[in-house]
């Protein structure tokens, strides 16, 4: 299937799966896990997090797109006979000598030695390779991004490494599509990928679900928050009077900081307030309060100013 010699065409699958979504707007589409190549079943991405165990890989892809860490780019799945497969999700691509050939050049791998890598979701299709396009105006390209910015409103994406191993990048339709299949393994061979012209994945159901919910308590946190004093500031009790309240940026409040130090006001809430300038081994002056945290820049006699900015007491 995929030799080290295809892998860059590979890579361009890989990125063509993911950046619809960045560059149209025009349609959009649910988008499926797209079968990218194989990997050694020792590969593991830099950046992997297990997502457990699924049949197949198309659900692993789907798990990974819309994972509540995600969505994540690329999903490997390993088939473990007798025994309990594997998915990892990931934003990193394999380097192009991590992929290896399959047996067949319609993207199938050896599951008893090879993983699957996804993109986890895509408009594209991988129709395989060619021995020629007709397509014209074929350009050299720095990068598949490149490419799909060109192509992204024709229904064909056409790439080939050429023997001087040059990304060539061509824009077409279905005519364009060469009559003889060739091995992506061979140079000068065409990959061709397909989607509808100007197509875009939409959001994951539940990353979206999630972003709506996570907008909607930060709003209604801020609306608690803002509900005595401007934004940005926190109302805190006044000791001796419970109608009586002050705003303060509890971010660089020497004497608050941190959190209000007699309690939020309208809240039974425990604070976590801290008076800089009354922490032990303190000279006077010697400490502000910056983004909620106590620094210290000198301290009494017989206390040592600490690295993380604290007086300790000398032994």
């Amino acid at each position: 299937m995929y030799s080290a010699l295809s892998a860059k065409m590979v890579i361009a699958v890989v990125l063509l799966a993911v950046v619809p979504a960045l560059v149209s707007a025009q349609t959009s589409d649910t988008g499926e896990p797209l079968v990218i190549g194989c990997v050694s079943q020792t590969y593991t991405p830099s950046d992997a997090m297990e997502a457990g165990a699924y049949a197949n890989g198309e659900l692993c892809g789907q798990s990974c797109y819309d994972n509540a860490a995600g969505p994540f780019h690329y999903a490997v799945w390993e088939y473990v006979e007798d025994d309990v497969n594997r998915c990892q999700c990931s934003n990193v691509s394999p380097a192009t000598n991590d992929f290896v050939q399959g047996p067949e050049s319609t993207g199938t791998c050896t599951l008893t030695t090879q993983s699957v890598f996804y993109a986890t979701s895509s408009t594209y299709t991988n129709e395989g390779c060619q021995s020629s396009t007709s397509a014209t105006g074929a350009i050299s390209v720095a990068s598949p991004e490149v490419c799909l910015s060109a192509c992204r409103l024709y229904t064909y994406a056409f790439f080939s490494i050429t023997s001087s191993s040059t990304l060539v990048c061509a824009c077409g339709d279905a005519t364009n599509v060469g009559p003889v299949p060739a091995f992506c393994s061979a140079q000068d061979s065409w990959l061709a990928l397909r989607h509808t012209a100007n197509a875009a994945v939409a959001g994951p159901t539940g990353f979206v679900r999630r972003q709506m919910e996570e907008k909607r308590r930060k709003e209604e946190k801020a609306k608690r928050e803002n509900r005595w004093c401007p934004a940005g500031l926190t109302a805190c009790k006044v000791p001796g009077d419970e109608l009586a309240f002050e705003c303060l940026d509890v971010a660089d409040e020497l004497e608050s900081c941190g959190g209000c130090m007699n309690g939020d006001f309208g809240s039974d809430k425990i604070s976590f307030g801290v008076d800089c300038s009354a922490l032990p081994g303190i000279a006077p002056g010697g400490v502000t309060c910056t983004k909620g945290l106590c620094q210290a820049y000198a301290c009494e006699t017989g206390y040592d100013l600490a690295s993380n900015s604290t007086c300790l007491m000398l032994l």
